[in-house]
């Protein structure tokens, strides 16, 4: 014979709902990817002086560079109409470093895989928008390091 008890049951779903409620806007529902292009050198030019040639189209998953070499990255999109009044969030993934700057140079936010001290300290996602109109244009720079944290 299986235990029933209706009050535990309400208590456990109840609790899951709850969980659903604070956890639900934490999960990508929707995604569109980001075109991206990528110039693959070696050293670390600042944003001024990234390179204006020798961008490539990369696609997500492809390998763009090795231990210590720099990856300017430049990434486009566009917010689908249907998103209006959703927050948006670019989720950035390049396996090592990398710094995030706005079409005018200003440095936007660091983004990483991990780190050697804590696989948790991850950082690849950046806001974009709290609340977006729908159809807002996104350009922006990356400046990768193929690296992880620590080297």
């Amino acid at each position: 014979m299986i235990f029933h008890n209706e009050a535990e049951e309400k208590l456990y779903l109840t609790r899951a709902e709850q969980a659903y409620e604070r956890l639900k806007d934490r999960y990508v529902q929707e995604s569109i990817p980001l075109t991206a292009t990528v110039a693959v050198i070696d050293g670390r030019p600042t944003f001024a002086n990234k390179p204006t040639t020798g961008y490539q189209p990369i696609s997500e998953g492809a390998l763009w560079g090795v231990t210590w070499q720099t990856g300017w990255f430049a990434l486009d999109a566009t917010v689908p109409a249907a998103w209006a009044g959703k927050e948006v969030v670019a989720w950035i993934e390049i396996t090592g470093e990398g710094l995030l700057y706005s079409p005018e140079g200003k440095a936007l936010q660091g983004i990483t895989h991990g780190s050697v001290f804590d696989h948790w300290a991850s950082r690849p996602h950046a806001r974009l928008f709290a609340a977006c109109r729908g159809g807002e244009a996104v350009k922006l720079w990356l400046e990768g390091a193929a690296n992880n944290l620590g080297g």
